[in-house]
């Protein structure tokens, strides 16, 4: 959450220095897609990449091999698990943060419904990736470099930074 205020308020500061917009985007409006980005990017999210490097050079994920239930599965429900608990933390403090920096949301009902449909999807799909990329640990003795060039990927052409538009 911390990330995404910082983006937010570069981007207000960036449209207040310019007159007021920036890129097609007004303060409220660079309030209103960074607040809908952290409920989309915490939907997203995944640690797999992370605990799955661990768990090959730590040897903890031999043991988890024997049991019926594959380990990526057993990392996906922990995640589907935390994702619903944070989201329930989360949408009073984007209701709170919506007011404090007079968030605008230009979308219609069709819009809004296709991304609400699109959520699961994309979960899967960036779990499925981050997966491929965590497979890494079991050539590489560290990964965090090839995950490092991933995530920066991620952040610029995923929209986390700014608005693929700006």
């Amino acid at each position: 959450l911390l990330q995404v205020v910082v983006y937010l308020s570069v981007w207000q500061a960036v449209a207040h220095e310019r007159g007021g917009s920036a890129g097609g985007y007004t303060a409220a409006e660079f309030a209103g897609y960074f607040l809908v980005l952290v409920l989309f990017r915490e939907f997203t999210f995944t640690w797999v990449a992370w605990e799955v490097e661990t768990m090959v050079n730590t040897g903890s994920l031999s043991p988890m091999l024997l049991r019926p239930v594959h380990p990526l599965l057993d990392q996906w429900v922990k995640m589907l698990s935390y994702k619903l608990q944070s989201a329930a933390m989360l949408t009073p403090i984007l209701l709170v943060c919506s007011w404090l920096f007079s968030a605008t949301l230009h979308t219609t009902f069709w819009h809004a419904l296709c991304a609400i449909a699109l959520i699961a999807p994309a979960s899967m799909i960036r779990f499925f990736v981050d997966s491929c990329v965590a497979s890494l640990a079991f050539w590489l003795t560290r990964i965090g470099g090839p995950r490092s060039i991933y995530y920066v990927g991620v952040v610029f052409l995923g929209g986390q930074f700014a608005p693929l538009a700006v």
